[in-house]
């Protein structure tokens, strides 16, 4: 019996000497799933939870996260989506959808936990992620069916929609995102061989967003290389411009001459716009946003402060919609958004939730950075999400770009305190790939035991 419970304390000393270790090297596997799939990320912060219990001074730890004003920013708008529960006609649903709101709490075992010195190995992690997807993906182009194996394929993956585990509005995203993240590294980076892996990697990147039929991907990319070069160049970037243009128009000019599907999709959209204006014709993907959004301003006009609850944003667009155009409400009932953040948030809370919600953007704005590189990574989270926010709800049912923007924004707020400066190489030094695999290993065990039985 002593010999258990010396065996038990000495495992409770180890968790508690090294919970934040173990806490970085969870979060360099949610980094790595982030891009692939989602299925496991909340498996993952219950473990980051539980370590909460073995980690000293965890309330004054808990109190100073909370202070953080985007923490808090993020922890007011999953309030939102709960107390406003309470105002919603269909209080089932409305609940159904905060359940996934849980996510909005995930920066703060984040900032609990993440150490600084980890940033770059939990960044290198993502981006490994985004390349596994990425060689899926031209496996899938190229109907070569190597990765068939891989339990996360799209379903609907095929060579005219080469979107590996996630839809393509989602994989243009990360594509669009990781080439600013690139960009970054390769302007950080001293090493020769390291920049011109970069280069190489943005290259085939690159050529995978556009064999991909996202129309937002091929705009964030665009917005997410200019952010970049701009925060490098700013002084300069006037004499710039003429390259930078001529460089993106021959991109674009290349990719429809030799790309089917980015041939077919900007084909698709100049007809989808020319049936708009000539005939008035609004079924395609991009005029039944144009009603949508026209449908959601009437709605907004009549409850501009408090909005219509949590979830009921897709509810009352129907209803609106079905008194004006049977057909095009029968499709907008299968929808789960109404193709914007920014309306979806209007319809549910009003302008009390678009305040709430501008706010986690305008206090990663105006945080104390310390570290270029961290900066012009939240400068790059902020113009291309709310960019992306104009046509798709990128915080809704736990998706891949909701997790992303959720993780990324998290880690941006680090701090390295002069402790932890002299800890660093200490640190580095334990750090092995071994212990990761270990890691992952002993949890996919966990959870292939747990699918067995349960």
């Amino acid at each position: 019996m002593q010999t258990t419970k010396l065996s038990q304390n000495k495992y409770i000393i180890y968790l508690q000497n090294n919970s934040y270790l173990l806490a970085n090297y969870i979060l360099i596997a949610v980094a790595f799933f982030i891009p692939i799939s989602t299925t496991h990320i909340k498996r993952f912060f219950i473990m980051l939870l539980i370590l909460t219990l073995f980690t000293p001074n965890i309330k004054t730890k808990i109190k100073n996260v909370l202070l953080n004003p985007v923490i808090f920013s993020f922890v007011l708008y999953f309030l939102l989506n709960l107390f406003w529960i309470f105002i919603a006609k269909d209080s089932e649903h409305a609940l159904f959808i905060t359940k996934y709101s849980i996510e909005y709490l995930y920066p703060i075992l984040i900032l609990i936990f993440i150490k600084r010195e980890f940033i770059p190995i939990i960044i290198s992690s993502f981006l490994l992620g985004v390349f596994i997807g990425e060689v899926v993906s031209y496996d899938i182009y190229f109907n070569f069916n190597i990765f068939d194996f891989i339990p996360y394929i799209n379903p609907k993956a095929s060579p005219a929609y080469p979107t590996p585990f996630m839809s393509h509005l989602n994989y243009g995203l990360f594509l669009a995102f990781s080439a600013g993240l690139l960009l970054q590294l390769f302007f950080k980076e001293r090493s020769l061989l390291i920049k011109s892996l970069t280069l190489l990697f943005i290259f085939s990147l690159t050529t995978n967003l556009f064999i991909n039929i996202g129309r937002s991907g091929y705009i964030l990319y665009i917005v997410s290389i200019s952010t970049i070069l701009y925060l490098e160049y700013k002084k300069t970037i006037l004499k710039y411009i003429p390259l930078i243009i001529l460089s993106f128009l021959s991109i674009f000019y290349l990719a429809y001459l030799y790309s089917p599907n980015f041939h077919n999709k900007v084909d698709q959209t100049l007809s989808s716009i020319n049936k708009i204006y000539n005939n008035n014709d609004y079924m395609s993907s991009i005029g039944i946003r144009f009603l949508n959004y026209k449908t959601a301003t009437e709605l907004f006009q009549e409850k501009p402060i408090v909005g219509y609850g949590t979830g009921m944003h897709v509810d009352v667009l129907y209803e609106r919609t079905k008194q004006k155009d049977e057909k095009l409400a029968k499709i907008i009932k299968n929808y789960s958004t109404t193709d914007s953040q920014y309306f979806d948030t209007a319809l549910q809370f009003g302008l009390i939730g678009l305040i709430v919600f501008f706010s986690i953007f305008y206090h990663l704005y105006r945080y104390n950075y310390t570290d270029k590189y961290i900066k012009n990574i939240s400068r790059l989270i902020i113009i291309v999400f709310l960019l992306y926010g104009l046509q798709t709800n990128f915080m809704y049912f736990a998706n891949s770009s909701s997790i992303l923007f959720i993780f990324f924004s998290s880690l941006v707020l680090t701090k390295s305190s002069l402790q932890e400066e002299s800890q660093r190489k200490n640190i580095l030094i334990k750090f092995h790939l071994f212990d990761l695999f270990s890691l992952l290993l002993i949890y996919f065990i966990a959870f292939q035991v747990y699918r067995l039985f349960l």
